[in-house]
């Protein structure tokens, strides 16, 4: 058996994944690259009174990409997602992947959509939208659930 849908995302949904990611855990990793960058910024820098000003400058730098670059690789076109026994079939125009089961970290259910989340942190954000009726939506989520061994949050 599978299921395929179709729909496209926005540049909020993907900001809403990455900002509830960022709240859970994103975070942490932030804030050791933000005291690296500024470490080595300060360090690589001469001794001088603004030398803090400019490394606290560079570590925000990268945390700001870091935060851009999801929105800057955001794909508006129209995505087909198929998921089937064996794993999830994920395609963007010409371009296509596939993600094995074992490879799929969480479930998440908000009220707006339902978000496979990878192992690496990368989400596919399935909007109710792509849905034509709940039971369509409830039966695609006991479908992943079901194969990824996942319980109900």
């Amino acid at each position: 058996m599978a299921i395929t849908i179709r729909y496209a995302s926005t540049r909020t949904e993907i900001w809403r994944y990455y900002w509830r990611m960022w709240r859970q855990q994103l975070w942490k990793a932030h804030v050791v690259v933000f005291g690296i960058v500024a470490v080595f910024t300060y360090c690589a820098l001469p001794a001088h009174r603004l030398s803090w000003i400019a490394a606290i400058v560079a570590g925000g730098a990268v945390i700001a990409f870091f935060m851009v670059y999801p929105l800057l690789r955001y794909k508006p076109e129209m995505r087909e997602l198929t998921i089937s026994d064996e794993g999830i079939r994920t395609s963007i125009g010409l371009r296509r992947g596939d993600i094995a089961w074992n490879d799929v970290a969480a479930l998440d259910v908000q009220n707006d959509a339902l978000v496979i989340r990878r192992s690496n942190l990368n989400g596919l954000i399935v909007p109710v939208r792509a849905f034509a009726t709940p039971d369509e939506q409830a039966a695609f989520e006991a479908f992943v659930r079901c194969h990824t061994g996942l319980n109900r949050n």
